[in-house]
């Protein structure tokens, strides 16, 4: 009878086996073996409740059966009830002490349950019963890695392979290998694992992961190629492949592989937000309104972007908004504070801590040069945070030079930065950086310093409950926009926006033909990155190109994408693509020489040029822009105003339009605006650096205040 039931069992004829099984039971009711043969029927069609209770009476009737004990076990561990499921293996390694699955069972419920201890001990003991036991040294390897303890997981992970080389092992070994900075073997247990198992999804993308992040980026999209061969309907792989076409610079490939994502997955918002920024970058706008309104209403379902993405778009300051608090809430949320309150001591000096990526040769770095060394240092310590990769170029010599005390901190942890800004006792911290490139916003949610404030770098609301200012001024966040900023707001009387004296390199100003441009022409100019060129206002100056026929527009060329694409939409407006002139990437020296020979610099909407308008005010060209509804479409006009030239500021495109004709139709009236922003340029606020680092450390001396006080923040004034 037995015999004959294990057959059909064998031949996979549970349910028949059953039938016969239940018949014999009630002739039998105390034959263990049927009630065991019941429950590998269960086992088998995957009813594991049924199993339980057959093994269970197995086990009942037979305290002795080993076999029966030990796949109640499992059935117990696979429903997920690991604590009964110990209490049966322990039953069984009282019956033989020496049963290796038994032990290592044991020890794949006490890893489960987070009974690390023992784990180990368990699988060590079957080890010891078994030492080629490679799925054993397999797991012990995961819990090691786990803790972590990449050293040792290494040392399981080979021994395994040396007796069973199996694909996950081999997997698991470059995850280990590449934890302990070991690339090179990491590489190469990725492509064992793939060798043992060439349509392993989860090696290829490792290997593609790896090889992307050692910069072989040519050789990282073959594998993520060979993912979508697997997997072709994988819109992350998609997603990365778009990140590296990115990074080689081919725009057109990115744009591609980010629609294609979002195509496969709808609610794949981060591929959405990546689809508008680089389309915006290649300025490929086909299409663009659309996305808009798709990832308007992803954020107001509470999904997220990027926020800097949306900074160039036409989107409204609500959606902004609630887009940087969704963003934060989901990567940077507040953590346990690290600061401990600066009580009043006997220190007199408040100490103000910049934090940033680019103190070196970058635009921020070239606005701050001059605050860093004009602060009162009878009033503040003045410390530097670098975050970013070491730099040696003159800037960053220099700036070092600027500051009381200055820190090297990129090889450190978010944490470890926030506890160290808390060992310097830092007052106040001031982020330069936002979510722009080479941000690290992770600080300032550990909470650093009892003040945080953004600052310069970012033009818009970071979301975050734990920046309490932004620096501002009453044009960028006119009267009643402080609900579209989760921090309060510090008001600078003239412009949020600090400067410093530039150098022009005057021996690079060859004249136009050097330049590429028409000597005698009239020279319209927007030095903007490309991203912040709109359909818009690039039709807007095409209209302007047509009514003044000897006229070129000259752009900064971003990429080759976006040239190409500009050009094409001239021609869209009937326009000849050889009156857009393209300027390539220069000094900043080189860089500000060229202003020299344009007539009038054209602003964009919806993010202005910032640095960009007053590098032009400087060199003595005049800027004319149309006021927007966000910070980042203010800024010129706060600019403008700070450079005593309000007449530059337009309300709308139109009006746009009309000043710039006019301008380019009246040379005398270009000379007279010419002529005043020469003698603006020492008597207006926007270059007095001097001045407005006083009214910074008015503000910041509020806001230390406030705290000392015990006050929660609130909107400030520095006068």
């Amino acid at each position: 009878m037995i015999e004959q039931l294990k057959k059909q069992i064998e031949m996979n004829l549970h349910e028949q086996a059953l039938e016969s099984i239940k018949k014999h039971q009630i002739m039998n009711p105390t034959h263990a073996e049927l009630f065991y043969l019941e429950g590998l029927c269960y086992r088998k069609l995957n009813n594991f409740q049924a199993a339980k209770n057959a093994f269970e009476t197995c086990c009942h009737i037979n305290k002795h059966h080993i076999e029966s004990r030990f796949l109640l076990a499992n059935v117990l561990k696979n429903l997920g009830q690991y604590e009964d499921a110990i209490v049966h293996y322990k039953e069984l390694i009282k019956l033989d002490v020496n049963h290796v699955k038994g032990w290592f069972n044991i020890g794949v419920c006490y890893q489960l349950s987070r009974q690390t201890d023992l784990a180990i001990a368990a699988y060590k003991r079957a080890i010891t019963i078994k030492p080629d036991y490679a799925e054993v040294l397999n797991n012990l390897g995961n819990l090691y890695r786990s803790l972590p303890d990449y050293e040792r997981a290494c040392q399981c992970y080979e021994q395994a392979l040396r007796y069973k080389p199996m694909p996950e092992t081999a997997y698991n070994h470059a995850l280990a290998l590449q934890s302990l900075n070991y690339l090179p073997g990491s590489i190469d247990a990725f492509e064992l694992a793939i060798s043992l198992k060439p349509d392993y999804l989860n090696a290829i993308l490792g290997m593609a992961i790896l090889l992307d992040k050692i910069g072989k980026h040519k050789k990282a999209l073959t594998y993520y190629q060979k993912a979508l061969v697997i997997d072709p309907q994988n819109a992350e792989v998609y997603f990365s492949m778009g990140l590296i076409f990115v990074k080689l610079k081919q725009l057109k490939l990115a744009i591609a592989c980010y629609a294609k994502a979002w195509e496969i997955k709808p609610d794949y918002t981060e591929a959405l937000g990546s689809l508008i920024q680089y389309k915006m970058h290649a300025c490929d706008w086909q299409g663009l309104d659309k996305l808009y309104e798709a990832v308007a209403v992803d954020i107001q379902k509470g999904k997220y972007v990027v926020p800097f993405n949306l900074l160039a778009t036409p989107l409204m300051p609500v959606i902004q908004k609630q887009c940087a608090e969704q963003y934060t809430n989901k990567n940077y949320p507040a953590r346990n504070l690290v600061c401990q309150l600066n009580g009043i001591d006997a220190r007199k000096k408040i100490r103000l801590g910049y934090f940033s990526a680019d103190f070196h040769n970058h635009a921020t770095a070239y606005l701050m040069a001059d605050l860093f060394a004009l602060h009162n240092r009878e009033q503040f310590e003045v410390i530097g945070i670098s975050f970013g990769p070491v730099q040696d170029d003159e800037m960053a010599l220099n700036l070092r030079q600027r500051f009381d005390q200055f820190h090297e901190v990129s090889h450190l942890s978010d944490l470890e930065i926030a506890q160290l800004s808390n060992t310097l006792r830092i007052d106040i911290a001031i982020d330069l950086k936002g979510y722009t490139r080479g941000a690290r916003p992770a600080i300032f949610a550990y909470r650093p310093a009892p003040v945080q404030v953004s600052y310069l770098g970012y033009p818009g609301t970071l979301g975050a409950t734990y920046f309490d200012y932004i620096i501002a001024d009453p044009t960028v966040i006119p009267s009643g926009d402080e609900i579209f900023y989760t921090e309060k707001i510090a008001f600078m009387p003239d412009t949020y926006q600090v400067n410093a004296a530039r150098v022009v390199d005057k021996k690079s100003s060859n004249g136009r033909t050097f330049h590429g441009l028409p000597e005698d022409a009239f020279v319209f100019c927007s030095f903007n990155n490309n991203f912040k060129i709109t359909p818009d206002i690039f039709s807007c100056w095409m209209r302007l190109l047509a009514q003044v026929p000897n006229s070129v527009l000259w752009l900064f060329e971003a990429n080759p994408e976006a040239t190409k694409n500009l050009r094409t939409s001239a021609i869209n407006h009937g326009m000849d693509p050889g009156r857009l002139i393209f300027a390539k990437k220069a000094s900043q020296q080189k860089h500000l020489s060229r202003y020299y020979y344009a007539d009038l610099v054209l602003d964009t909407l919806y993010y202005n040029a910032h640095t960009t308008t007053s590098d032009a005010l400087w060199v003595g060209c005049p800027v004319i822009t149309c006021i927007g509804k966000t910070f980042p479409a203010r800024v010129a006009a706060s600019i403008l105003k700070a450079f005593n030239v309000e007449e530059l500021i337009t309300g709308t495109i139109e009006e746009y339009e009309k000043l710039a004709l006019s301008l380019a139709n009246q040379p005398q009236r270009l000379i007279d605006l010419r002529n005043k922003i020469a003698i603006n340029k020492n008597v207006a606020p926007l270059f007095d650096t001097r001045s407005y680092t006083g009214y910074l450390e008015a503000l910041f001396t509020k806001m230390y205040q406030r705290q000392q006080s015990g006050l929660s923040p609130d909107h400030l004034r520095s006068n």
